[in-house]
């Protein structure tokens, strides 16, 4: 006889409305600073091109010989900074970084990196290219989320200009299911 095993769906979560502000704002405005510091603590900021889903995980490619990879392998703590000028909004987000294995994934990032570069630029090709080195793909698993838009009109209090996530909301049990 055939028992049948009950197969619960489970339930997808939704982004609150915080948390959906947030991720729309990434997804849109796909250049950023990437800090990250050397073994003696020297700092490094360079500009790349990074890929965001749903889960907030953040993906960016880079080649081996990089500083940031360089420092990435001594102390994988950085801190990524997205500004739009015309809205007066930043984000920051401190977090860790991981290289990433699964092909699927290096694939999507490069076809999402190489997409959100053409949105911003005429030129065909992307300026990690242009260094030597084997390529690297990398996921930042964000800690702590600051969004700020300071176009807004003049807030009460600090809790008006800035919004936070952290890590608590940023666990997967939290966010949607699918990218």
């Amino acid at each position: 006889m055939l028992v049948k095993k009950s197969i619960k769906k489970s339930k997808s979560h939704q982004l609150s409305e915080r948390q959906q502000n947030i991720y729309e704002f990434l997804r849109d405005n796909s250049v950023a600073v990437l800090s990250t510091a050397s073994k003696t603590g020297r700092p490094h900021g360079t500009v790349i091109y990074f890929y965001i889903n749903p889960k907030f995980e953040i993906f960016f490619i880079t080649k081996d010989h990089t500083n940031k990879y360089q420092n990435i392998i001594t102390n994988n703590q950085v801190m990524l900074t997205v500004f739009n000028a015309s809205t007066q909004t930043v984000c920051l987000i401190e977090g860790s970084t991981k290289t990433v294995n699964k092909q699927s994934e290096i694939n999507q990032t490069i076809n999402q990196i190489v997409q959100n570069s053409l949105k911003t630029t005429s030129a065909d090709i992307l300026p990690v290219s242009k260094l030597e080195g084997e390529y690297i793909t990398l996921k930042i698993h964000p800690e702590n989320i600051k969004f700020s838009v300071y176009a807004r009109p003049k807030p009460l209090n600090q809790d008006e200009l800035f919004e936070s996530i952290g890590w608590y909301e940023l666990k997967s049990s939290h966010l949607p299911l699918k990218p």
